[in-house]
């Protein structure tokens, strides 16, 4: 039988996730692939003793007396909290980006104002006046002296 080259032994794995324990909040996916494994454990070689590295799923959830309900783990808290955590991000960015559009419109009403005055200037003198006096006004800026 071929020795197991793992560069991680089950107690570095259990030290982690003590060490991390939303770890397997993050990663509820992984929480139900142990659970499936533990189901495929046999415990008949020592009836009511766990050997090392053994888990019973009723442990999960001990209160529940039907054995067949015992390894049932609602995930639905980790996916709520991650669904919550994703549309708070999204909101957001959604917020981000009406404020940027109505940025963008109030300059776009600015120009748009700006280049109605130069195109009404019909001489030289018009065209100073409009730059000078009606910029400032136009894009808010301080008058030039």
């Amino acid at each position: 039988m071929a020795k197991d080259k793992s560069p991680f032994s089950q107690q570095d794995v259990v030290a982690y996730i003590t060490a991390h324990p939303d770890c397997l909040a993050h990663h509820p996916e992984l929480l139900a692939q142990c659970l499936a494994a533990a189901k495929s454990v046999d415990t008949d070689t020592h009836p009511g003793q766990l050997s090392p590295g053994q888990f019973k799923p009723d442990m999960v959830n001990p209160d529940i007396a039907d054995p067949d309900m015992a390894n049932i783990v609602d995930l639905s808290p980790a996916l709520a909290a991650r669904a919550r955590d994703e549309a708070r991000r999204l909101g957001l960015a959604h917020k981000s980006l009406l404020h940027v559009a109505a940025e963008n419109m109030v300059s776009w009403k600015r120009l748009h104002h700006a280049t109605l005055a130069l195109l009404a200037s019909t001489d030289l003198a018009g065209l100073c006046h409009v730059i000078s006096a009606e910029f400032p006004t136009i894009f808010d800026l301080q008058k030039a002296l």
